[in-house]
């Protein structure tokens, strides 16, 4: 019973060992992307503070601030040499709508080679638009490190959505998703990542002032107008909602850059009203869906081609006999009508190890994780 009890607090002092030092390795690697990209950081640290972000030594440009900002779900702007992070709900729905067109119209640029090589998840960040870069980064930091977002592996993958109504037109179902089987001849994710290719800073230099937070801390907004009261003599009231979340602030302001950062960081954006059917996504050429032939018979059938055309027809027609959706099944009846929708989604591909719970220090063999960044058409 003693040995029992021994080992079960020996795994919860690692567990709360890996977490803090989680926690502190964050803020080490904010304090490495300020000093690599000669920038003082103002950015909320709630979303930052349990992630490894595995920094490079060395600048990789504005891209590392386009993570931050993917990271953080937040937008950034230069304020005297600060970059300000701050949250904007309208501009992370409208980057994931900007990258989900863009990468529409990508496609259907492609020649078969290409596609091909998407096919086989083998898309590496240079291959993209520059226009496109900086959104993929974006949306993959909420589930990667900087490294794995800029060096890692990005592919295709094949969508579909199925639609069912009643006799009368009237909508009863809806979904959307990956195809069942996956695509063949997949190439294997390395399990080390190529370097993140240097690059010039993001800015001109760490930014000087009388209040100086040097290589970074984390500090409430309460503490940073304290700070301020004390060495200015005066400062800014904040909302008080806001006055608690914890920011990593690094390097000099003066009165003026603090009172411009607080101000940027107090107002409020309005709330909005989003309708995804606002959004006409882009048609895909003939190309693109000729590419993916072979799987689209397979999931199909070999009418595929007038079932693709969007047109309602009787649902045993459409809806996979084998769906594994019990409100699909229930729904494949000739006395319902349905439609299919294809689209092609955009995935990162990681390798990431697996600590056993029982003891964090020893890792399993790596495993591969993926994340959708576009989803659907």
């Amino acid at each position: 019973m003693n040995r029992l009890a021994s080992t079960r607090r020996l795994s919860l002092i690692g567990i709360v060992a890996l977490f803090t030092t989680s926690a502190f390795a964050s803020e080490k690697s904010l304090q490495s992307i300020a000093k690599n990209e000669q920038v003082g950081l103002v950015i909320p640290y709630n979303l930052l503070k349990d992630r490894e972000l595995d920094v490079p030594n060395y600048p990789v440009g504005e891209l590392a601030l386009t993570y931050l900002a993917g990271a953080s779900l937040t937008r950034q702007t230069e304020l005297n040499g600060v970059r300000v992070f701050y949250y904007d709900a309208r501009y992370v729905v409208a980057s994931q709508d900007r990258l989900r067109s863009a990468f529409e119209s990508w496609v259907n640029t492609l020649a078969p080679q290409q596609h091909e090589v998407g096919r086989r998840r083998s898309w590496r960040l240079k291959d993209f638009p520059d226009s496109m870069t900086h959104e993929i980064v974006y949306e993959a930091a909420d589930g990667a490190t900087l490294r794995e977002a800029i060096s890692g592996q990005y592919g295709s993958v094949l969508m579909l959505g199925y639609e069912v109504q009643d006799g009368a037109g009237k909508l009863l179902y809806s979904w959307f998703g990956p195809t069942r089987t996956r695509e063949p001849n997949r190439e294997p994710v390395p399990q080390v990542y190529p370097d993140v290719p240097s690059g010039p800073p993001a800015g001109k230099g760490i930014p000087k002032g009388e209040l100086n937070f040097g290589k970074g801390e984390v500090r409430t907004l309460r503490d940073f107008c304290l700070l301020a009261w004390a060495k200015f003599g005066r400062t800014l009231s904040i909302d008080r909602r806001l006055q608690d979340e914890e920011y990593f602030i690094s390097g000099g302001f003066d009165f003026e850059t603090f009172r411009q950062v607080i101000e940027r960081i107090n107002k409020t954006e309005p709330v909005f009203w989003y309708d995804p059917a606002d959004r006409t996504p882009v048609m895909l050429g003939q190309a693109t869906v000729l590419a993916h032939a072979e799987r689209l018979e397979k999931e199909l059938g070999s009418d595929w081609q007038s079932l693709i055309k969007g047109e309602f027809v009787s649902a045993p027609l459409v809806l996979p006999p084998d769906s594994r959706d019990r409100e699909m099944k229930l729904l494949n009846l000739p006395e319902y009508r349905a439609r299919v929708r294809v689209g092609i989604g955009l995935m990162h591909y990681v390798m990431r190890p697996v600590s056993r719970l029982n003891d964090p220090t020893k890792p399993l063999p790596p495993n591969e994780v993926s994340s959708f960044i576009v989803g659907w058409n």
